[in-house]
């Protein structure tokens, strides 16, 4: 026998709900009216705390999500005046009801703080109704932000051996760039949920985002063709280059790592990290062993010129 949660004796491995022995509806009747109390404060409190944790854990997911814009929508909450905040709390209720409006305003001095975080709830709200009241350069700010969190990102190596040539190398950059970088248009789950995302001016900013980046990655691409030539002489008549080079291209989440190493004999794309030691290894031990089979190949030739000589 042990104590149970309320200090009665209750059987090891016997769960009296499941026995059909306790009323769930009026087992706290029976209690003396201070431990009713002390039960019900200890519930109320335990459901606060989870319900807080709840709210707290959405709201980092939202963030998450937003790649941290619904912060700037916060700060320029905060930062409004009384007068700029009635038309939006007047807004804010007619949509979500005078209950909320009342803790919003409440609430506000203590989020300002940070003694209260405001619920992935309330976050969502707010990041679906201030972005109408911003002056037009915060909203694009804020679009630009999100469109650059949300747009696609690459990590990719190109392995280039002695043998490739600039046309080559070119060619293969520029392949990749065009497939990865593509005109992108925020998640069609985010314009649903935060309409003002799907209006004219929403769309002209992205647009605008798009051909900067392929602006990016035209520069990027037409300043390497200048420079391969160069690497490659270096890299391909040079005797004394025995270690790998490397050059990284960035255009904007998308990263492609060139890789000039001797002891390859291809030139491919791969995802980075999946060219590992081993297989360069590998790829350095076939080269030993055909440049041994050639050497042995040329010393046989010898001795058998030798013996040729000496039988005539």
């Amino acid at each position: 026998m042990v104590d149970g949660p309320l200090g009665e004796m209750t059987s090891i491995g016997v769960d009296p709900v499941s026995q059909g022995e306790v009323d769930l509806e009026n087992w706290e009747d029976s209690l003396p009216p201070n431990l009713k109390r002390r039960v019900k404060a200890q519930r109320k409190k335990r459901a606060g705390r989870e319900l807080a944790l709840r709210h707290i854990e959405e709201a980092e997911k939202l963030t998450e999500e937003l790649g941290g814009a619904d912060q700037d929508v916060k700060r320029y909450f905060f930062n409004l005046t009384r007068r700029e905040l009635e038309p939006i709390l007047d807004e804010y209720e007619r949509l979500h009801s005078t209950k909320a409006r009342t803790y919003a305003e409440e609430a506000l001095p203590l989020w300002r703080s940070g003694k209260r975080r405001m619920s992935g709830e309330v976050a969502t709200r707010l990041f679906g109704l201030l972005p109408k009241y911003m002056t037009e350069k915060e909203k694009q700010r804020l679009i630009r932000n999100l469109w650059e969190h949300s747009v696609p990102s690459s990590k990719m190596e190109l392995l280039i051996g002695p043998s490739a040539t600039a046309v080559e190398v070119s060619d293969l950059v520029q392949e990749h760039f065009s497939q990865v970088i593509d005109d992108f248009r925020l998640p069609e789950s985010l314009n649903k949920r935060f309409q003002w995302l799907s209006n004219g001016d929403s769309r002209a900013c992205q647009v605008l985002m798009n051909y900067f980046l392929k602006e990016e990655r035209h520069i990027t691409v037409k300043s390497l063709d200048n420079q391969l030539p160069r690497i490659l002489k270096f890299f391909n008549h040079d005797d004394d280059v025995h270690f790998r080079m490397t050059q990284t291209l960035n255009i904007g989440k998308h990263e492609l790592q060139l890789i000039f190493d001797p002891e390859i004999e291809l030139t491919e794309l791969h995802h980075q990290g999946t060219w590992n030691v081993r297989k360069r290894n590998k790829a350095r031990q076939e080269r030993k062993s055909k440049f041994k089979a050639t050497l042995a190949l040329i010393g046989v030739g010898i001795i058998i010129v030798l013996l040729l000589s000496q039988w005539w």
